[in-house]
């Protein structure tokens, strides 16, 4: 069970649109392919290096249609506050996942065994159903489309996937290969962190 409480103030102003990368205002041109708007130095510094931006469509600012000239402000709805809050039987919720359908997958890593745990759950009006749980030390996790719950527990070199049934299964076993993360886009591929064995540092050759 949880409370829930909500604190809602919603506001209309002019807000300054600033560049995606480093967070200026001076924003000179907008990426067509990426949606985003950037300043003069992050779009050669940073967008141009992207490999998958090379034959992206930048545009000036002052050429996009309708837009005024020296303009870098647009209309548009600002929450000032929202505050929806659940309380749980966990001490502490150490990382948190949300899904369109209102899922969300949430760990707890406490001092003992018994205590590690991932939970799925539906979020509702006010309270949080339980559909899920899994008692592991868990330090990332991604969910894909199909609903399943990839995750690297503490300390191992295993990605393990836990299905609808309650089944975990390995996928991927990367030793000796640090995993350092792991990401599910929205083409649903699954993009892995890893690094050399050893000391993070210095940055080896191989730690991607």
């Amino acid at each position: 069970m949880a409370t829930s409480c909500k604190s809602t103030s919603i506001r209309k102003a002019q807000v300054p649109v600033s560049c995606y990368f480093c967070k200026v205002q001076d924003i000179k041109w907008k990426c067509e392919d990426c949606n985003i708007r950037m300043c003069n130095s992050c779009k050669i510094t940073v967008h141009q290096g992207l490999q998958c931006s090379q034959d992206h469509e930048v545009v000036s600012i002052q050429d996009i249609s309708g837009s005024r000239p020296g303009s870098q402000e647009v209309t548009s709805v600002v929450i000032s506050l929202v505050v929806n809050s659940f309380t749980t039987t966990l001490p502490v919720v150490h990382s948190l996942l949300c899904s369109d359908d209102d899922l969300l997958y949430f760990t707890y890593n406490g001092q003992t065994s018994d205590n590690r745990q991932l939970v799925k759950g539906k979020l509702l009006k006010s309270s949080i159903k339980i559909l899920q749980t899994l008692k592991r030390s868990i330090f990332e996790n991604a969910i894909n489309k199909d609903g399943e719950i990839l995750f690297i527990e503490h300390h191992d070199h295993k990605i393990q996937v836990l299905s609808y049934t309650g089944e975990v299964k390995t996928v991927l076993d990367s030793s000796p290969i640090t995993l350092l993360g792991i990401h599910v886009n929205k083409d649903n591929e699954v993009i892995v962190g890893l690094r050399e064995p050893g000391p993070p540092f210095p940055v080896h050759d191989f730690s991607v």
